[in-house]
């Protein structure tokens, strides 16, 4: 009814429907196919824009640029009334997809990107838009940050409720798509850093060298 109430002050490429589908992403996929811009942009119920002109400032920033992804922050409203800002990286890693994703709703992601990789998987009913991020830095495509507030994400959505469900599916999207040998990288990589954040494995490289050359004096 609210939009059919303001259907008079809609354009000629506004458009809208409202029907029973198989979820979130199934909705959304329905969106991708109707949309006939660049890039895209999903909204969920309780999310906005912080600003009118966020867009303005989005597409003047994509300017002469050939991004597959851009991506900036979003603001939240903590439980004392103050907003906070949360930022993402400014360069994105697996090591950061790991247990990470960046906003949807604080994306733009080019249309062309959904022909070339497919729609949402809706098997993963509230981590489908990670998939896609996955799958997408995985092949190699375009990721770009933007450091500006574009929305307010608003907090007790259905993956925020479904918080263990949403890793569970997240945990299976990235055995789905990272090989095991990239899988095994991975651990290799966070075993090395821990010992080197804990200076372990400094202190046994010192400890190698005193070993050396004490054994080198007894030579002589």
């Amino acid at each position: 009814n609210i939009i059919k109430k303001y259907e008079p002050r809609f354009n000629g490429n506004m458009k809208w429907v409202s029907e029973p589908d198989l979820g979130i992403y199934d909705a959304m996929n329905k969106g991708i196919q109707k949309a006939s811009g660049e890039y895209l942009m999903f909204l969920n119920s309780g999310d906005f824009l912080i600003h009118n002109d966020v867009l303005k400032i989005a597409i003047k920033s994509t300017e002469n640029k050939k991004a597959d992804i851009y991506y900036g922050n979003i603001q939240l409203f903590n439980e004392d009334g103050t907003i906070c800002s949360q930022k993402f990286p400014k360069i994105l890693t697996l090591d950061f997809f790991k247990h990470n994703t960046i906003n949807h709703q604080s994306s733009l992601i080019k249309a062309a990107l959904f022909k070339e990789l497919g729609f949402y998987d809706t098997s993963y009913s509230l981590a489908a838009d990670y998939a896609f991020y996955l799958k997408s830095y995985f092949l190699g495509r375009q990721f770009e940050y933007i450091n500006e507030d574009w929305v307010h994400y608003s907090l007790g959505g259905i993956s925020d409720l479904n918080k263990d469900q949403n890793r569970l599916q997240m945990k299976t999207a990235w055995e789905r798509t990272i090989p095991i040998y990239l899988d095994n990288l991975y651990y290799e990589h966070k075993e090395y850093s821990l010992l080197m954040k804990y200076r372990i494995m400094l202190f046994a490289k010192k400890l190698n060298t005193m070993y050396i050359t004490f054994k080198n004096l007894l030579k002589k």
